[in-house]
């Protein structure tokens, strides 16, 4: 998988096994969330990522899906 840090490396990857682009702008299932986490660490981790659109060409549309309440009750981030 390689190594997606920036904005503009993020708004070129090919979304697949190691990649899921959620645009979810205003919300978010949380329990959808944590499935994509799931699967995401069983195929040997990758990147979840909010507020970039999942559809080609990608934008940054920012996301409001979570707020601090469910922030502090799971933090995820698969590597």
């Amino acid at each position: 998988m390689p190594y997606l840090e920036t904005i503009p490396e993020l708004l070129e990857a090919k979304e697949g096994e190691h990649v899921q682009f959620k645009e979810a702008k205003n919300r978010f299932d949380f329990g959808e969330a944590a499935r994509c986490c799931c699967a995401l660490a069983n195929d040997g981790g990758g990147k979840l990522v909010f507020g970039i659109s999942d559809k080609r060409p990608r934008s940054v549309v920012g996301s409001r899906a979570f707020d601090r309440q469910a922030e502090n009750q799971c933090r995820f981030s698969v590597v």
